[in-house]
């Protein structure tokens, strides 16, 4: 286990590295992760591990470490793995210039969005606590527009059934509401309420107060247009019953799609038993079976994720323009007003 400098229990680095460990994808901290990862490392295409290695070795990684850098949805897709790599800068949470010890140390390294050019920006100083935070968060955003269109276990739960329409709108709005904004809002909802167990003094317990305040309308902000768009979508597909059912076959579809994703190894398993030999070909014929209908499925979930995400995306844009125009409105009356008052 990596520790602080001697003399320095209570340093930004210890607090960093204990955030880190709270933070950080559980593949990288499970038991036993390394042999999973060096298994998934060894089925990569040559052309992803050479860059893995290149993007680690400036660092002191191995391909291993590096690939162990991301989430293990990421170790079976080598397009979205290299995609995750191609967004993102390895940043060290104690810098290099500070700690040379710990360069090449995994867990002293996260994957920063290289959008924000924060990591030129920091320099050599180390990373805060709120940066980091950030850090974490913006890979999250970024996990949710890789992986949006997974099977993820968010959108494999959403099997809508008709017990009423209060049910079935709050299924819908669910539904229609972006990935993104659940991630964000459990984010969120997990920093605020550890801040707000560790509050003991009046002062700590108001500045907890603030950030609530601060936190709620950023994410207003931010999120705003998308839940109006998700209210609006609910309102109009509440009441058509074409909609509702397609949603209900995709969520059926995804749930299929995962068990028939479970059943297949084992009857290929089945295929290999000596004693099942003259059911072999049988057997095979099953599985080719239930691969086409797995694939078949997914084709299907995803072409209806797909669809509504567009359809959020469209939606959200109007209820922007919306608002921009009613904005606009509001201030052109309030000139109006107050030039009618300075006439008067």
């Amino acid at each position: 286990m990596t520790r602080a400098r001697p003399g320095e229990p209570q340093t930004l680095f210890a607090a960093a590295m204990t955030l880190a460990a709270e933070l950080r994808p559980k593949s990288v901290e499970t038991v036993g992760s390394r042999a999973a990862a060096e298994a998934a490392w060894s089925g990569l295409p040559d052309g992803a591990r050479a860059a893995l290695r290149s993007r680690g070795a400036a660092h002191g990684l191995d391909g291993t470490d590096t690939l162990r850098l991301v989430d293990e949805a990421y170790w079976s897709r080598p397009e979205l793995l290299l995609e995750k790599f191609r967004r993102s800068e390895l940043s060290h949470i104690v810098s290099r210039a500070n700690e040379p010890g710990l360069a090449s140390e995994p867990t002293n390294i996260v994957l920063e969005p290289a959008a924000s050019h924060a990591n030129q920006a920091r320099g050599a100083a180390d990373m805060s606590h709120a940066e980091l935070e950030d850090v974490v968060s913006a890979g999250d955003r970024l996990d949710a527009t890789l992986l949006g269109t997974d099977l993820s276990s968010v959108e494999m739960g959403r099997v809508y059934v008709d017990f009423g329409t209060t049910l079935k709108s709050v299924g819908l709005f669910g539904y229609f509401l972006p990935r993104a904004v659940y991630v964000d809002l459990i984010h969120v909802g997990r920093s605020l309420f550890g801040e707000a167990r560790r509050a003991r003094s009046s002062a700590e317990r108001d500045a907890v107060r603030r950030r609530v305040i601060k936190e709620a309308r950023r994410f207003l902000r931010q999120h705003g247009s998308a839940i109006a768009a998700a209210f609006l979508l609910t309102l109009v597909a509440v009441h058509v019953p074409l909609v509702t059912s397609m949603i209900a076959a995709a969520g059926l579809g995804s749930l299929t799609a995962v068990l028939l994703s479970v059943i297949e190894p084992w009857i290929a398993r089945l295929t290999r038993m000596p004693y099942l030999a003259p059911l072999r070909r049988s057997l095979e014929a099953v599985g080719r079976t239930v691969a086409i209908v797995r694939s078949a499925l997914r084709a299907f979930v995803e072409a209806m994720l797909k669809a509504r995400d567009m359809l959020v995306e469209a939606v959200r844009r109007g209820v922007d323009l919306v608002c921009v125009a009613l904005g606009r409105g509001v201030e052109l009356l309030l000139e109006a007003l107050n030039a009618s008052r300075v006439t008067a």
